[in-house]
């Protein structure tokens, strides 16, 4: 994933790809898509929580004058 960052490769092709992938486990296509969109968004945003909740901490150094 910090590879695809790097290369500036844009988070939608993942998920697309993620639903390609999962419509071979589910056979309905509708529902492959948005498990992978599910999946992609729970990860966004406990990605996103814990690093609001560990910036201070990991910060605290570089703040103090």
């Amino acid at each position: 994933m910090i590879l695809l960052t790097w290369f500036f490769v844009p988070p939608a092709l993942l998920v697309l790809a993620s639903g390609f992938v999962f419509q071979n486990i589910y056979v309905n296509e509708g529902w492959s898509f948005v498990i992978a969109w599910l999946a992609s968004m729970l990860g966004a945003v406990i990605g996103g929580t814990l690093a609001f909740s560990r910036a201070p901490g990991l910060s605290r150094d570089l703040l103090r004058v």
